[in-house]
């Protein structure tokens, strides 16, 4: 008999499951070199806070100033630096191998559902060797619809043929949040990671996670 309270359990990627950063970071900055702009004083502290958003956000957050086609540029120089990179530094959070290794021996599905595009995700996945120990791979460019869209983990529930009330969505933002509402899925705040909430106070089907340690508690009995 299983010991979890879910029958599914997915994760957000960046900030939940890895620190991606450690390969985000230099990647902006190399861009940002390469396209010849202007960098800010503490570049590495103000792209961190920016992560949450997405490639765009890291770069203005990079550059003291940038217009429209400057940031189109630095972001395609971005996108292949960081095609390349994915995965080389990146690491899991700590107790997250653990967690996903006691998910297995209790046969309880798990996968992925990011804003990430699919060429990025899969390498930096295919570096860590977790590839092939997921059940389901929802990507930012695998629907025609993004988060915080219900579908992403609708289809996510569907694919492992679970109810989405039974399963849970694990993630570090406001929008992971938001999305797991839009789809009636029980969600845990991980408080780890690179994104904000606007409140931590919890209620019915929204839990919270201090540090990853704390996750094992709200994931089985």
């Amino acid at each position: 008999m299983s010991n979890s309270k879910f029958s599914a359990v997915f994760f957000d990627l960046d900030g939940t499951l890895f620190d991606t950063a450690r390969d985000l970071i230099p990647a902006v900055l190399a861009s940002v070199k390469l396209a010849k702009l202007p960098q800010v004083d503490k570049a590495e502290e103000k792209i961190l806070s920016a992560v949450a958003f997405g490639s765009r956000a890291m770069i203005k957050a990079a550059c003291s100033e940038i217009t429209e086609e400057e940031l189109d540029r630095a972001t395609d120089l971005l996108h292949e630096i960081y095609a390349e990179t994915a995965g080389e530094k990146s690491e899991f959070y700590e107790h997250i191998p653990e967690l996903l290794d006691e998910l297995l021996t209790d046969k309880i599905p798990f996968g992925i559902v990011t804003d990430k595009n699919t060429r990025f995700t899969e390498k930096l996945l295919q570096r860590k060797n977790i590839d092939r120990r997921l059940i389901c791979i929802i990507c930012g460019d695998s629907l025609n619809v993004r988060k915080p869209d219900a579908q992403v983990l609708l289809y996510a529930a569907a694919h492992c043929n679970v109810l989405p009330e039974t399963a849970v969505y694990l993630g570090d933002s406001e929008k992971d949040l938001q999305t797991a509402k839009a789809a009636n899925m029980p969600f845990i705040r991980c408080l780890w990671g690179y994104g904000k909430f606007s409140e931590c106070t919890e209620c019915k089907n929204i839990f919270t996670a201090p540090t990853p340690a704390a996750l094992h508690n709200l994931l089985f009995y």
